[in-house]
């Protein structure tokens, strides 16, 4: 007899010869492994971040969209399938895309230490520079129960610029307030001078005191038109100032 789809008749000995037949729910089929790499394939391809698995081997398995993009003179996952790390670093470092300079003094031992780094299974994240000497990248690994490495990287390039304009602000701020308590002191030092050297005068000292006092007066109201001027430039507005404000395998 036919049945609807999604059922099943199920044989089951009962023993003197006679035979059950139950109906059932038939078993989905088993899952169709190339399906489901290409289903994970895909979901990889829509993230915004380069991924990258290496096996346990630290043998090269697959980069997404964005790491292909990120690294446009790699070939395809067809060539790269089976390289070491070292490889693929390698042929970054013949494009020039790597941003450490001893990738380019010290190729082989370049290597040799980023390869010891992303094998250190307690080592889950790290920043790096590049691809290009402009950008900043934060490198977070995961091992798979199964030893494979994946990497997800992460551009901070953005966020690294905000955050050194955000200190360069802090500092500008330090140095006004600290300019402002020094020319507000400075100043009130003049003032106390000034007012003597002025006493001096005024009481009809002798010829020498009154060539002397008159230099010093001369040389104190410099001062305090120096000090009016680190005044102009001490009140410095933070908010303005802060409104102003690569390897393949890692």
């Amino acid at each position: 007899a036919s049945l609807p789809p999604g059922l099943r008749l199920r044989a089951a000995p009962l023993g003197g010869g006679i035979t059950a037949q139950f109906i059932e729910r038939a078993a989905d089929d088993p899952p169709d492994a190339a399906a489901e790499i290409a289903m994970l394939r895909d979901t990889l391809d829509a993230l915004d971040a380069s991924v990258v698995v290496y096996d346990a081997e630290l043998r090269y398995r697959f980069g997404n969209r964005v790491y292909h993009e990120t690294f446009p003179h790699l070939p395809d996952d067809s060539v790269l399938v089976g390289e070491t790390y070292g490889q693929v670093l390698g042929r970054s470092i013949d494009a020039g895309s790597v941003g450490d300079p001893q990738a380019y003094t010290d190729r082989e031992g370049f290597i040799a230490r980023r390869t010891v780094e992303i094998a250190d299974r307690n080592l889950s994240f790290y920043d790096i520079v590049g691809p290009g000497g402009n950008r900043t990248c934060q490198i977070r690994g995961q091992w798979t129960p199964s030893g494979n490495r994946v990497s997800l990287r992460i551009d901070t390039t953005d966020i690294t610029r905000l955050h050194r304009e955000l200190l360069a602000a802090q500092r500008m701020e330090t140095i006004a307030r600290l300019s402002g308590k020094v020319a507000h002191d400075f100043n009130n030092l003049l003032t106390v001078i000034i007012g003597n050297l002025e006493l001096i005068r005024l009481r009809g000292p002798t010829p020498e005191t009154s060539a002397l006092a008159a230099a010093a007066l001369a040389a104190a109201e410099t001062g305090v038109r120096l000090t009016g001027e680190l005044l102009a430039v001490a009140p410095v507005p933070p908010s303005a100032s802060q409104s102003a404000a690569g390897q393949p395998g890692a």
